[in-house]
């Protein structure tokens, strides 16, 4: 078989104290602010609702329940409050699966979701307060935005829209609970601090984590779900320490901040999986921003094991990337391997941007393995000033034939490599 391996020193640079501690400062100030950012709002059912747009009856069907008939393919309604205490539950009977329901908090109270949601369609939720599905939680839509960020109703009932950070401050999202779309439907979670210790499942479809100030979402196209971080926040963070699963999807993990002094700003050490199924390979996309870390302890598996089916795309960028601990990069296919890339593209060419530095631990794995037959795939670390590889990488070519994959492991101005 044959394969590549690239490992490239351009020129020594010294490595300072001070960066080499830069990968973990400023993240427990943000976890406390994101979990005092929601207070604590009163179990109830969601009120005073007035339809903006559209046709829709706001009825009660019991004490512990809400439901909302919508006539008309689209709607909007404004609450004074959206809660749903445990065990209380809100449905929405929309007329298909293609229909659309805005649901806009006008008061200053976050919302609370400790009961159900469920739609056939998809379901906003806009509260610049503050959003938080409790451990109780089960959200069963078609598909989800849930946004302290706003947005204008016109362009969210467009499928493309540019949400903002409210004039005096945008509040956290957080999930603890289980949040399920249809198949080849979207989750999205949207806001300056965004964090997941729950489950998200959008099989077929997109997760995405989104914090920012400024951000346009495109909810149409290809059917996969697509982000921009227009702006950043002062104090912008991604966590995900729970699992998401978006089996022949997509995952979008992002986060733009603008404080240097904030330097974590997508902490990643749960389970992320984007799989490939029937020959359509998955894709989990991390990216911190030109001016945010990344830490990676978690797994993000985009592995093809499904007959016929190749590994997918693994994306980790940032201006600092750190992969620590046990991480687990998978992205090993049936029919061949995927593509990895950490911190940049081939010798820093693009056209993702670059990382300035580079960490790969001793306990870190990255798979771009052929599991039966096909090529190896191609597995990329780069930063334009140092990197340090000390784990383990392998672009193996299938048992049943096929030639090995390429590996770069390159530090522009300094590198350290003793992995295997």
């Amino acid at each position: 078989m044959k394969g590549s391996v690239m490992v490239t020193q351009l020129r020594q640079a010294p490595l300072s104290a001070s960066t080499r501690a830069g990968f973990r400062t400023g993240l427990r100030p943000l976890v406390a602010a994101l979990l005092l950012a929601l207070g604590s709002p009163a179990f109830a059912l969601p009120t005073d609702p007035t339809v903006v747009a559209g046709q829709a009856v706001v009825r009660g069907a019991g004490g512990n329940s809400l439901v909302i008939d919508q006539a008309s393919a689209k709607a909007a309604i404004d609450w004074r409050s959206f809660n749903i205490g445990a065990g209380e539950a809100v449905r929405f009977n929309q007329p298909s699966a293609a229909a659309m329901t805005v649901n806009r908090v006008t008061a200053n109270n976050p919302s609370e979701i400790l009961g159900l949601i469920s739609a056939p369609g998809t379901v906003f939720l806009v509260n610049p307060a503050g959003i938080i599905f409790g451990r109780s939680a089960v959200v069963d839509v078609g598909s989800l935005v849930a946004s302290t960020l706003t947005a204008s109703t016109s362009d969210l009932l467009t499928g493309r829209a540019v949400f903002n950070a409210a004039p005096g401050g945008s509040g956290a999202v957080r999930n603890e609970g289980s949040i399920v779309a249809a198949p080849g439907g979207s989750v999205s979670l949207i806001g300056t601090q965004v964090s997941n210790t729950g489950s998200i499942a959008t099989p077929g479809g997109t997760t995405g984590l989104i914090a920012g100030e400024r951000v346009s979402v495109d909810f149409e196209g290809d059917g996969l779900v697509r982000y921009q971080v227009d702006a950043s926040a002062a104090r912008a963070l991604v966590e995900q320490s729970g699992q998401i699963s978006a089996d022949g999807g997509r995952v979008a993990l992002q986060a733009g901040a603008r404080d240097v002094l904030v330097d974590t700003v997508l902490n990643v050490d749960g389970v992320v999986r984007a799989r490939g199924i029937s020959q359509r390979g998955g894709e989990i996309y991390l990216d911190g921003g030109t001016r945010g870390s990344v830490l990676v302890s978690g797994t993000l598996d985009a592995s093809g094991t499904a007959p016929d089916t190749a590994g997918g795309q693994l994306r980790v960028l940032g201006e600092n990337v750190g992969l620590v601990g046990s991480a687990r990069l998978d992205a090993s296919g049936d029919a061949g391997g995927g593509s990895v890339l950490v911190g940049g593209n081939y010798q820093g060419g693009g056209p993702e941007h670059n990382a300035t530095r580079a960490f790969v631990g001793s306990g870190v794995t990255i798979d771009a393995d052929a599991l039966a037959r096909g090529n190896g795939g191609r597995v990329i670390t780069w930063a334009d000033d140092w990197t340090r590889f000390y784990g383990t990488v392998s672009a193996r070519g299938g048992a049943a034939g096929g030639d090995g994959g390429f590996v770069e492991v390159s530090g522009k101005q300094n590198l350290a490599f003793a992995g295997s």
